[in-house]
């Protein structure tokens, strides 16, 4: 017995049959949809996040540089060194006194000079540079401006850097007295002075940046 009416079509054909043109396309349909997923898709997105991870690392890392490289004094990347080394106790000379000199001093009579105090150490001489910055995070042209000066207990300029064209940030190395060396500890003996010209910066809203090799410290509002 078949279960087929006259003229009709079973709609489940023994095995063997072909059924029905709609029966076809139903089982094809079933045949696409069972059919597992490729694997290819998936690598492809494993490839896409781990491409995303990297550019997300690089540009996490190109922000760090960003924000702690004030001035572009270091060579690599700068992190915060916390008590490595610090200065504190600005204070601007209005101006040098007569008989100072740059060289000797670290202020030419008659310049406006910023004495800042080391208040603690433990880097050397060749690891630690500055910057004078404005308000909008530039580097301080200041007219007639000399350089960086580390002094001694005694008041003698031991290390220096002269400014180009009155331009306050270091892109070199100090120069050294005789005695001093890239390697000699830099100790809260020492004073750090600025020679800024013969324009007063006293409400200019300048700060000075100290940096190390490998490290940086928060910026000093300068008086």
């Amino acid at each position: 017995m078949s279960g087929v009416a006259d003229g009709g079509v079973d709609p489940f054909p023994a095995s063997g049959a072909k059924g029905t043109r709609t029966d076809r396309r139903l089982d094809r349909l079933l045949r696409v949809r069972r059919r597992p997923l490729p694997e290819r898709p998936i690598a492809f997105l494993g490839v896409v996040a781990a491409a995303t991870f990297l550019v997300i690392g690089f540009l996490g890392l190109v922000w760090i540089d960003t924000v702690t490289d004030q001035g572009g004094l270091c060579t690599v990347r700068c992190d915060t060194i916390g008590s490595a080394f610090a200065v504190g106790g600005a204070e601007v000379q209005t101006p040098c006194p007569s008989g100072d000199t740059f060289a000797t001093n670290g202020c030419a009579a008659g310049h406006y000079g910023v004495t800042l105090f080391i208040e603690s150490s433990t880097v050397t001489f060749g690891t630690v540079q500055f910057a004078i910055l404005t308000p909008a995070d530039a580097v301080y042209v200041a007219p007639g401006g000399l350089g960086f000066s580390i002094l001694s207990d005694a008041g003698q300029a031991v290390a220096q850097f002269v400014a180009p064209g009155g331009s306050m940030g270091m892109n070199g190395p100090w120069t050294f007295a005789a005695g001093v060396t890239g390697s000699t500890p830099l100790t809260t003996l020492y004073v750090v002075e600025v020679d800024l010209g013969r324009t007063n910066p006293v409400s200019l809203s300048l700060t000075l940046v100290p940096e190390v090799a490998g490290g940086g410290s928060s910026p000093i509002s300068l008086p």
